[in-house]
């Protein structure tokens, strides 16, 4: 069996040997007790994720505030007869990446679908301390789906950030430097369907990035990214938070987690379980 992943935890758990590529080539090959002596480091240099997930843990309950960026009440949502979220409420502050985690099917693309007015649903959201209908939302948020593909129509990569814009020499520069941030400026000619998963996804963060717009929803933004460029993930994350944008991940990645954000909302079977901060080891 050959098991293809960039999840290091999952490959201690099954690999028996480790199979290292780069540049279309294998580079090296390890048996499992020498892929398990490699450390953190040398992980690192060689673009992979740790095999252990960084220390943290939740603590107490995340405290909302009348002035939080976002402010969902009471979201419920039926979708073929059934019963997807069922009075979700919560808030999110500028500033801060919220992580939505939950076993699949709890309902949290559902939820960040609706807040983001793509779905209808019960309920309010307010957004600078606005209510919104559908229509006002999704052009004050911006929602990257997981399905890159979903996203995607330009003829190049470049001309992807002149969608719906007046193109200038100002805009294309800003564009190259965030396609430079995200290690894809060799690519800007290219059109995005000739790209990798990995490569399809930090274009969409450099385009949300360069939105313009403070409320930004990521549904798994770290899939199909290995260690180098998870972290590049995370350095533009935490970057847009510094900037006061209000980030919302939906996560099953427990590194991405651990490595960038400062609350977790829980959900199960449409509903909030908890919403908690997180403490991480100093």
């Amino acid at each position: 069996m050959v098991v293809v992943t960039h999840e290091m935890g999952f490959a201690r758990e099954v690999g028996d040997r480790l199979v290292f590529m780069e540049n279309g080539e294998i580079s090296s090959i390890y048996s499992r007790s020498e892929a398990l002596s490699l450390t953190e480091a040398q992980l690192a240099g060689m673009g992979l994720r740790p095999f252990q997930t960084p220390s943290f843990q939740v603590g107490g309950a995340f405290l909302s505030k009348p002035a939080d960026t976002l402010q969902v009440s009471k979201i419920s949502c039926m979708l073929d007869g059934r019963q997807i979220l069922e009075d979700v409420t919560f808030s999110a502050q500028s500033g801060k990446i919220l992580a939505i985690a939950g076993p699949n099917g709890a309902g949290k693309s559902t939820l960040c679908r609706t807040i983001t007015g793509l779905y209808r649903a019960m309920g309010t959201v307010q957004i600078d301390g606005e209510y919104l209908k559908r229509k006002r939302r999704t052009k004050q948020s911006f929602f990257v789906q997981q399905d890159a593909d979903y996203q995607l129509y330009a003829p190049t990569v470049e001309d992807e950030f002149l969608i719906g814009r007046k193109a200038s020499p100002e805009l294309r520069q800003a564009a190259l430097a965030r396609l430079h941030e995200m290690g894809l400026e060799a690519f800007a000619s290219r059109h995005p369907a000739s790209l990798s998963g990995g490569q399809k996804q930090r274009l969409l963060l450099a385009l949300a990035a360069e939105s313009g717009r403070n409320l930004l929803v990521f549904d798994e933004p770290t899939s199909g990214l290995d260690g180098y460029n998870m972290r590049l993930t995370v350095k533009l994350l935490r970057q847009l938070a510094a900037e006061g944008k209000c980030l919302l991940l939906i996560t099953h990645d427990m590194d991405l987690i651990a490595e960038s954000a400062d609350c977790v909302l829980y959900m199960e079977q449409g509903k909030v379980r908890y919403h908690r901060n997180v403490l991480r080891d100093k």
